[in-house]
């Protein structure tokens, strides 16, 4: 079939040969694999570097160029997206599980037949170590899940929101895990949860990896990142499963592999698919038999995670106010910093106050008086970075002979209106607006399906509980991007949204 302008040649690093691969075009902007309102004429074919120049020379030399192809595919109109589970049954009464998570459904080895591998190897592991009993069935169960990536994993979720929400303890995703060990630029990459779903699993994931890698393969790299949109839906506060992800990744260029036909079974490393494997292996075991026992230990990391975290922020936002010669930014950075150090204080101490989710009925109210005097210090160290980042800030005005203006937060139409305006979700996860024509969208010109804290479309989406208004929302959003909102009305957009049935305005 010849379509215009259907050819396009990549060029991957060295990788000449190699082909590139997308996960999907849609004519809708940012719209995600093709759907049955796009046009048929979706085909495209990636070809080499070497393979374009061949082409591009023979169009030079003024030689017609036809190419033929045959496409064996099909639209899926069965309405019905497939996902596996497996299931390690807990020998409590209370059904409660811990999840691990990976993506089928592309071509790559590492990514992410690896991801998925490593995860059956580890509950796998797990299972035949239970039923030989050299290790006791955890309290907990523990689930793999496997099936499409980012929105793909809501079919699952739509089956299974009830016991995610009040089952589900915590959940782990793995995607494109088992580069080459040896490789400096390859480290480790976890990600934290979102400000909306704080919870004492970013401190104890990263530490099960730390001291793996401490003890068994010193010199590799790892590291956190902040929340990003992997490759589930989970941490949703609508859904509730606060989610770890790991990952290798690359620093200097984005993954050389990443979706091109060079990620093939031979550069999968089997050492660190054994390293990812034992990883998950013993923290799914640990979080399924963890209960009160386990509590002096989980505060203690969530409270020296939740130390460093005020610290950085402190630390951002004095950065921020160097070489500001201006008295009224200066003193609207004061302001900020001070609000910033208070926000992220309270969210350590959420963080620890969710520690009592793996306690039973029985012992919570012990577990709350055990954690209460780490909220405490946690509050105490809270004020102390606040005070110091003002008295520093306020030093270095005074040694730069700046002014500073007392900042007032505005207060105009745009904020009385916004204080009436209450929204609540009405559907888990993202939207994609895809059954609505991207013409009649309003702020967003590109689907907001992925999570984004920079995205005021899918960021703000997440703390509409009903309990917020919007001026609340737009603050909150501005706390974890660490910026203002700007070009972007929320009024406009969750009227749009409102409009479309896909919110509702509390009253």
């Amino acid at each position: 079939m010849g379509i215009p302008g259907a050819v396009c040649a990549v060029r991957l690093g060295d990788f000449i040969n190699a082909h590139r691969w997308l996960n999907g075009w849609s004519d809708m902007p940012g719209g995600w694999l093709m759907n049955d309102y796009d046009s048929k004429k979706q085909f495209r074919f990636s070809i080499s570097h070497k393979q374009g120049e061949y082409l591009k020379n023979l169009i030079r030399q003024g030689t017609t160029v036809k190419v033929r192809a045959k496409v064996d595919s099909r639209y899926y109109t069965t309405g019905s997206i497939p996902y596996v589970t497996g299931y390690v049954r807990g020998s409590g009464s209370e059904g409660e599980e811990v999840m691990i998570v990976g993506h089928l459904f592309e071509w790559g080895a590492n990514d992410n037949s690896t991801g998925c591998a490593s995860n059956i190897e580890a509950v796998g592991a797990l299972n035949d170590l239970i039923r030989a009993g050299k290790l006791p069935r955890p309290k907990r169960g523990i689930r793999v899940c496997l099936g499409h990536e980012i929105w793909g994993m809501m079919a699952y979720t739509a089956h299974n929101l009830e016991r995610l929400r009040t089952k589900t303890i915590a959940s782990v995703n793995v995607d494109t895990p088992a580069g080459d060990r040896e490789l400096s630029k390859y480290h480790i990459k976890v990600s934290m949860n979102p400000n909306s779903c704080p919870s004492f699993v970013d401190a104890l994931f990263p530490e099960v990896v730390r001291r793996y890698y401490d003890r068994f393969v010193p010199y590799k790299l790892f590291e956190t990142y902040p929340y990003s949109y992997s490759d589930n839906l989970f941490a949703d506060p609508s859904i509730g499963v606060p989610s770890s992800s790991i990952s290798f990744f690359n620093r200097h260029v984005y993954y050389d592999m990443y979706h091109n036909s060079m990620d093939t079974i031979e550069k999968v490393d089997p050492r660190s698919l054994h390293d990812l494997s034992s990883i998950n292996a013993v923290y799914l075991y640990y979080l399924a038999n963890a209960g009160y026992d386990e509590i002096p230990l989980i505060e203690q990391l969530t409270f020296d995670h939740g130390i460093q975290v005020i610290i950085n922020k402190a630390r951002e936002r004095l950065n921020r106010i160097d070489g500001i010669g201006d008295g009224v930014l200066f003193g609207k950075e004061l302001a900020n910093g001070q609000q910033i150090i208070e926000y992220y204080t309270g969210l350590q101490k959420q963080a620890l106050q969710s520690i009592t989710r793996i306690v039973p009925e029985q012992d919570r109210k012990r577990a709350g008086k055990d954690i209460e005097s780490y909220e405490k210090k946690i509050d105490g160290y809270g004020e102390l970075a606040a005070k110091q980042f003002h008295d520093t800030a306020r030093d270095r005005a005074k040694n730069a002979s700046l002014k500073i203006v007392t900042y007032k937060p505005p207060v105009g139409d745009w904020q009385i209106e916004a204080k009436n305006i209450i929204p609540k979700r009405l559907f888990p996860g993202t939207i994609t607006l895809m059954d609505i024509p991207h013409t009649e969208w309003r702020e967003v010109t590109s689907s907001p399906k992925s999570w984004s804290r920079n995205n005021w479309a899918t960021a703000s989406l997440w703390w509409c509980d009903g309990s917020r208004n919007l001026n609340d929302i737009k603050e909150l959003v501005e706390l974890e991007a660490g910026r203002e909102v700007r070009n972007f009305d929320l009024i406009n957009y969750y009227r749009f949204l409102q409009e479309r049935g896909l919110v509702e305005f509390v009253k």
